[in-house]
């Protein structure tokens, strides 16, 4: 278990990320952050569900918002919250119900972003990953995951 101490001179960062003020998670919110790196949380209430990194922070949204396709975000959506399987959700991400219960999971989300050169992105992303252990993509669900795919 990881706490904010542990990142250093990178923890003013990550309480900026996790504790500043959100915006509604949807695409006309993402007008005017223009292309650049950064990083993403995306929160419900007040539990961080997923952390990201990229290198365009207004295409990286509108790819998880975007209904009918396969990004991480909405499989882990489907996998944690909807209780599909594992082998059935790349196939269930191409049903039109099933993209429907994603965006209506999804729509009361919001997210906060944090500015962050390339060079350093990934790095700083997953370290604050470690330490928040978010729903879709911490430590805790891919530990889960991983016994619940043990062949029976």
């Amino acid at each position: 278990m990881f706490s904010t101490s542990h990142l250093g001179k990178w923890e003013k960062l990550y309480k900026n990320l996790t504790e500043g003020e959100r915006t509604p998670f949807n695409e006309s919110e993402t007008w005017l952050l223009g292309k650049k790196p950064g990083i993403i949380s995306i929160f419900e209430s007040d539990e961080i569900v997923y952390i990201t990194s990229t290198s365009d922070i207004v295409k990286e949204i509108q790819l998880l918002l975007k209904s009918n396709n396969s990004h991480e975000f909405r499989k882990m959506v489907a996998i944690v919250d909807l209780a599909i399987s594992t082998t059935y959700v790349s196939k269930g991400l191409k049903n039109k119900k099933m993209n429907q219960r994603i965006d209506k999971k999804i729509q009361e989300f919001k997210f906060r972003i944090v500015p962050i050169r390339e060079n350093l992105r990934e790095r700083i992303s997953d370290a604050f990953i470690a330490v928040a252990d978010p729903r879709y993509n911490g430590s805790t669900t891919m530990s889960n995951l991983a016994i619940d795919n043990l062949p029976k």
